[in-house]
């Protein structure tokens, strides 16, 4: 690619969005109900591609454990937020077949699933002891080099 050569915008937009599973399993080991830092959250990420159907679906799950507790899950969530990508033959590797999503559009990706992730909690958590358990802010840039390594 030239200097001069300006990168094509990536067109894509949201095409399902799925709750997995989410619960509530032991509260015995809350103490108190309205601090978040008595929450630690274990979240991971899966990322599935189906080129023919221009599909970049992430998977993101946690669990959560009260910090009295930290071996004891207590709640869980687990969505899946499939991306329609208009051109997405344009990350596949000629060379290995291999997909590779560009860091800032994976960051972006990942920053939605995020945000997604944290609203559907929040709404299935309303009225429960796990209320004030909020998703803890995230960065993607050490999400994206931890994918990398894989």
């Amino acid at each position: 690619m030239e200097m001069n050569e300006q990168k094509k915008a990536i067109v894509y937009s949201i095409k399902k969005i799925n709750i997995l599973d989410f619960g509530i399993k032991d509260t015995i080991h809350i103490k108190k109900k309205n601090q978040n830092e008595l929450f630690n959250f274990n979240i991971e990420f899966k990322i599935l591609f189906n080129i023919e159907n221009k599909i970049i679906a992430i998977q993101y799950s946690h669990r959560v454990q009260s910090k009295n507790e930290p071996t004891i899950d207590i709640g869980w969530l687990k969505i899946q937020i499939d991306f329609y990508i208009k051109d997405i033959h344009n990350f596949i590797n000629n060379s290995n077949k291999k997909v590779v999503v560009p860091n800032n559009f994976l960051g972006n990706l990942f920053d939605h699933v995020i945000s997604t992730a944290r609203g559907v909690w929040f709404t299935v958590m309303k009225g429960t002891i796990l209320e004030n358990a909020i998703v803890p802010l995230i960065n993607t840039n050490e999400l994206i080099q931890k994918e990398n390594k894989k």
